[in-house]
């Protein structure tokens, strides 16, 4: 740990009256583990750079704040002494955010393959509630909607400088679909953006969603796509897009998630038909930042065949689970 990391972490336990303990990640964002009045929690520290600015910083926190105070299935924010939703440290030159978090029980990186559906559909419900809740959360402005937006994320748009023109082009044709959709209150918010197994805790059949960092402006939509995503690649380990076991436990687990969803917020049928573009074009996001990372070149052929070829990620029966779901 370097000096003006100690010298930040001293002024931190301070402001948060608190013990800050052994670091637990290092991302985008340094975290520590802390006890705060006797309880486990967990700090964040962000630097303010170019792509990581205050701005953004800021109304994520102030979007998670307010989650915190309406939605139970988050991991709370915690205030400073000073009240704060956040912290700023200035220290020798450089510009320090930090924010503090309950810390989540119960387990967290379940096998998605083995999850029950009684989980899967209480997934559905905190996101739906996140949602809902959000609709009614206004404390930003139209210059935060275009900074904080689905295709200003700068810390993802770093990882996706590559030249493959045939690629590119998928891009672009979904990239304008996407964008010449609708947008109001009731379907345009900002959204978590990166749910999967690490992103939330299990304890006794009660979700805890965290790590709200790559948080934006989105459809509501595009959130249920990301996790049909990572789901649809992470169920089998075959990487054949026609393997009907991949197909039928995609199925089962976009039923089960959203027979809960709807229960905590409404989603209008054309929307859900909307979901295979959002998925196409997370597929060339995710491509895009495995290739630039080069750690599964066997995945990254994968999917850029998928690409190339305009194919579904997974060939499932969206008309067939929408009827499943409204049915009961």
């Amino acid at each position: 740990m370097n000096e003006s990391i100690k010298s930040v972490l001293l002024i931190a336990e301070i402001l948060y009256d608190a013990k800050c303990l052994d670091e637990i990640a290092n991302t985008n964002h340094l975290f520590y583990e802390m006890i705060l009045f006797d309880r486990p929690a967990v700090l964040r520290i962000t630097e303010c750079s170019e792509n990581r600015n205050a701005q953004i910083i800021n109304l994520e926190l102030k979007w998670l704040a307010y989650l915190s105070r309406n939605v139970d299935n988050v991991a709370k924010l915690v205030l400073s002494v000073n009240n704060n939703a956040y912290e700023t440290i200035e220290h020798e030159g450089k510009k320090y955010i930090v924010g503090a978090f309950e810390k989540a029980i119960g387990q967290d990186g379940l096998d998605i393959r083995k999850i029950e559906k009684s989980i899967i559909c209480n997934l559905g419900k905190a996101i739906g509630k996140i949602h809902s809740a959000t609709k009614r959360f206004n404390e930003y402005d139209a210059n935060d909607v275009e900074k904080f937006a689905w295709y200003n994320n700068e810390d993802f748009l770093t990882e996706l400088n590559i030249d493959e023109c045939e690629v590119n082009l998928f891009e672009e044709k979904y990239f304008q679909k996407i964008k010449s959709l609708c947008m109001t209150k009731e379907n345009y918010g900002v959204i978590h953006a990166d749910i999967h197994t690490s992103n939330f805790f299990v304890d006794n059949g009660n979700i805890t969603i965290i790590d709200f960092n790559d948080s934006e402006f989105n459809w509501y939509v595009a959130d249920v796509a990301y996790i049909l995503f990572q789901y649809a690649v992470q169920c089998t380990d075959n990487t054949d897009d026609k393997n009907k076991e991949r197909i039928e436990l995609t199925e089962q687990f976009l039923t089960s998630f959203l027979k809960g969803y709807i229960q905590e917020n409404t989603i209008n049928k054309d929307w859900l038909c909307l979901l295979e573009i959002f998925v196409k074009y997370r597929r060339i996001m995710i491509y895009k930042v495995v290739c630039k990372q080069d750690w599964n070149k066997e995945y990254a052929a994968w999917l850029k065949s998928g690409i190339l070829r305009d194919a579904p990620l997974v060939e499932i029966d969206y008309i067939k689970i929408m009827n499943s779901v409204y049915r009961e």
